[in-house]
């Protein structure tokens, strides 16, 4: 364990040291074992390795919503877009999310019932991702091969990362039924999606 609190330490200084080459020096350690505590180790300090982005709200407005998959399945490709502007660094993932589902049908969002001043920070959005360049096919291919290249270098943060977003996408849907439930008992649920849509926007 210790030698795992050693690599992740390199990591978070952003010491350029490649782990396995640093394991293999150390005599009667399995590299592999070392590397393989890594996520518990993560879980046991609480380290938030998430980063919270605009396919997460689109998680939460889908089931919120009820958005159909093939509707999602429009809105995917502009939030792509939106890695080719200055969106992520301007705006929260909540409010890029609506703007993609705005780009792909104005009509969706009109479900969520917005105020004014949302409504605006949407719209704005909107247009900083429809004048973003279209990315040509070599240079999504190349973020894709990227991506890729990256999650077969450490399955054993990408299982650990699966288990963090299938928890959350779970009590996230258990959270709505209920939500849900004591809101049709109540006869307010259109007040609560409202707010709920508004605060991660």
């Amino acid at each position: 364990m210790m030698l795992t609190c050693l690599i992740l330490a390199f990591k978070a200084e952003e010491v350029n040291c490649n782990p396995l080459a640093f394991l293999s020096r150390v005599e009667n350690v399995d590299p592999s074992e070392v590397m393989s505590y890594e996520s518990a180790l993560l879980e046991g300090v609480k380290f938030q390795v998430h980063i919270y982005s605009p396919f997460d709200s689109l998680e939460g407005f889908r089931l919120t919503f009820g958005l159909d998959k093939e509707f999602i399945k429009k809105v995917e490709p502009i939030i792509i877009k939106s890695y080719f502007t200055d969106a992520l660094l301007l705006l929260a993932p909540g409010v890029i999310a609506a703007a993609a589902i705005y780009l792909a049908d104005k009509s969706e969002l009109e479900k969520f019932k917005l105020s004014m001043e949302t409504q605006k920070k949407i719209e704005e959005a909107a247009t900083i991702i429809a004048s973003a360049r279209e990315p040509d096919k070599k240079e999504y291919i190349a973020i894709v091969s990227k991506i890729k290249k990256f999650e077969a270098s450490c399955p054993e943060f990408m299982r650990y990362m699966k288990e963090v977003r299938d928890k959350k996408l779970l009590g996230r849907e258990t959270k709505r039924k209920t939500v849900e439930g004591e809101n049709s008992l109540k006869g307010n649920s259109g007040m609560v999606k409202k707010k709920k849509v508004e605060e991660q926007i």
